[in-house]
């Protein structure tokens, strides 16, 4: 059995949350940040809003790059595929 207490795990657990969440912030991509501010959140039964906030931003992500890929089919399709001009 572990000593610590549960203001212990709590607090280290808060201190968690906020440095997943300033990794995620910086890098939202980030697998293992995700995965950590969700278990802290978890076991803190906190944020769970933002979980679900997450899941609809996606959501809302995935909707306009596949209204943008149709969009950019169709331009193809009727002019042609616009070639791209080199850097410099």
């Amino acid at each position: 059995m572990s000593k610590r207490t549960t203001e212990d795990t709590e607090r280290d657990l808060k201190r968690a949350m906020r440095l997943y969440g300033e990794v995620i912030a910086h890098d939202n991509p980030d697998v293992e940040a995700l995965w950590g501010f969700g278990t802290a959140t978890l076991r803190l039964d906190r944020n769970l809003d933002l979980a679900e906030t997450e899941k609809q931003v996606d959501a809302e992500n995935k909707q306009q790059r596949e209204k943008y890929e149709k969009e950019l089919a169709e331009y193809e399709k009727k002019y042609g595929k616009v070639k791209k001009k080199p850097a410099g």
